[in-house]
This record gives structure tokens, C-alpha cells and sequence, in this order.
């Protein structure tokens, strides 16, 4: 049993990783450059690690969000700048 909590906390803290460095990172970085006012410039680290806690968490999921990536990545920009407009 402990073999697997450590293979499996491996693949999810690996899998955050990339998840973080895929998606969030080019996502933040558009937002970045088209909205440069934007408050979610201001909480760019805690995004970042909101994200790779949410990605770590819920890493055999988020194989579909890395083959669907442009996808995602709009969809990410446009909650994010709705979650911007509502303050």
C-alpha cells in the first residue's frame, strides 16, 4: 500500500507539473499580454498555485485537458477574465 501512495503522489505531483507548465502558465501569459490591467495579474502566484493544487489533485482527469489544450486554454481565459469583470 505504501508503494502505491508513493507511485501515485510521483504521477500527481509530476502531472501538476506539467499541467501548470501547459496549460496555466501560456494561459496567464495571453492575459498577461491582452489585458495588462487585469486584477488576475496582480494574484498571478496564487493562480499559478491554486491551479497546481486543483491540477495535482485531479491529475488522471487532466490527461483529456493536455490533448484538448487550445480548447482548454480559451475556456480557462474566458472564466478568468469573467471571475475579472464581476469585481
Amino acid at each position: 500500500m505504501t508503494e502505491f501512495i508513493m507511485y501515485y503522489s510521483a504521477y500527481a505531483l509530476s502531472g501538476g507539473d506539467v499541467c501548470t507548465w501547459k496549460l496555466c502558465y501560456p494561459s496567464l501569459n495571453y492575459i498577461n499580454y491582452k489585458f495588462p490591467k487585469s486584477i488576475i495579474n496582480d494574484w498571478r502566484s496564487l493562480c499559478l498555485l491554486v491551479f497546481f493544487l486543483w491540477a495535482t489533485l485531479m491529475a488522471p482527469f487532466m490527461i483529456a485537458c493536455l490533448y484538448y489544450e487550445e480548447h482548454f486554454c480559451r475556456a480557462f481565459i474566458n472564466n478568468l477574465l469573467k471571475i475579472d469583470s464581476k469585481k
